[in-house]
């Protein structure tokens, strides 16, 4: 291959690589979203319907979205350690230097799915409970999580049931009122 080509085509795979994996912190955003959206709608469906039991399933959903967010982000890291390599080559002085550590480092031009795979394959499992406990991924689901734990606990105390039968009470009695003709 000549000279010219090996440069251009790791340019070209680093760039494809490094929008791959941009592509998965967007995509992990949009999970974030959902996430929050939906826990909090049923935070506030539980409290408008008096029923704790949706809370369980709020704070349920946002463990899932974060079990979502960490395989997502596994995901993209299957890339890193390509990239991490192309940028250690480009550092070479010049383009001998550059093919020579590639060949000392067994790479292979346009072969991101194979890399990936083996990257996938080595630590998977290990990298995933690695990305759950980092702050960009367990960050807004433990903080719902905590949310729905505090509310479930505190539920009894803030006495929902009771207020929403008052409530109810006042209303009738309301329209009682305003049924009854002027006296």
């Amino acid at each position: 291959m000549a000279e010219i080509d090996t440069i251009a085509l790791l340019t070209r795979e680093y760039f494809e690589l490094q929008q791959m994996y941009e592509a998965f912190d967007e995509k992990s955003l949009t999970i974030k979203g959902w996430a929050v959206s939906i826990a909090l709608a049923g935070v506030v469906t539980a409290i408008l319907k008096h029923n704790r039991l949706i809370v369980a399933f709020s704070g349920a959903s946002a463990v899932l979205f974060w079990i979502i967010d960490a395989l997502w982000r596994t995901f993209a890291w299957g890339y890193a350690p390509r990239i991490s390599l192309i940028e250690k080559a480009m550092r070479e002085p010049n383009v001998i230097a550059i093919q020579e550590f590639l060949r000392a480092h067994d790479f292979h031009h346009l072969q991101i799915y194979s890399a990936w795979y083996a990257a996938w394959n080595s630590e998977h499992l290990e990298r995933f409970w690695t990305t759950m406990g980092k702050m960009g991924t367990f960050l807004p689901h433990a903080v719902v999580i905590v949310l729905c734990l505090i509310l479930w606990f505190m539920w009894p105390r803030l006495n929902f049931e009771s207020r929403a039968v008052d409530q109810k009470e006042k209303d009738s009695g309301e329209r009682q009122q305003s049924v009854l003709p002027p006296g």
